[in-house]
């Protein structure tokens, strides 16, 4: 059973590892072992255009034991922005657009979040702020602290999405072990599955968290 802090559950949403990320240098057998000592209640491990197989996530979440849920989804690329899925398994793309993505996951039990968007200056290719929030508006959630974003620019995410009304989370988008259970999003329910997961992340009742 896990044990979740006054009913909620603190979920890392983003991770890679050595596994299928070549730019990662921790194991998931490392991942799981630093989120265990982290009061984390769950980690997602996505890779880059990488599913894990059904098998390999089993093994893991017996590694992990009671104590931590392990959830698989995904970090597809489209052109300027990667994409975190999570849900049924879409194909891994390539993808030339987000409104191709956007598509095959249209009717789909899948939920998708737009990774460190303000990460290199990437949203300076939007004309104005009209024309960011349309594409903003294609995704289920904003990822708005993670490593890759620096405190400025997280807090530029927090203000833009906080004016708009749009559900902002967190994930580590840990790389390194150092990198590892830092930034987490807060459910306010327990979630057993990726099912349930997407189907939380869809619903907007969460919010991001530094650990």
């Amino acid at each position: 059973m896990i044990q979740c802090y006054g009913g909620t559950m603190l979920i890392d949403l983003h991770n890679h590892t050595s596994r299928f990320s070549a730019c990662s240098i921790i194991s998931p057998e490392e991942l799981i072992d630093s989120a265990l000592c982290s009061g984390l209640n769950g980690i997602a491990i996505t890779e880059h255009d990488q599913w894990f197989d059904e098998r390999t996530k089993e093994k893991l979440q017996e590694r992990a034991g009671a104590g931590l849920r392990i959830f698989i989804g995904i970090e597809h690329a489209v052109p300027g922005f990667h994409i975190l899925s999570f849900g049924e398994q879409l194909p891994t793309g390539p993808w030339n657009s987000i409104e191709a993505l956007d598509e095959a996951a249209s009717g789909q039990d899948v939920a998708l979040i737009l990774a460190h968007p303000w990460r290199w200056g990437a949203t300076a290719r939007f004309h104005d702020e009209t024309e960011q929030l349309a594409f903003f508006r294609h995704f289920d959630a904003i990822e708005v602290a993670s490593h890759n974003l620096s405190p400025e620019e997280q807090r530029l995410g927090q203000e833009f999405c906080s004016r708009f009304a749009i559900p902002t989370c967190a994930g580590s988008d840990t790389h390194s072990l150092s990198m590892s259970s830092t930034y987490a999003t807060r459910f306010e329910r327990e979630i057993s599955t990726i099912t349930e997961l997407a189907a939380a992340l869809r619903k907007g009742s969460y919010h991001p968290e530094k650990l």
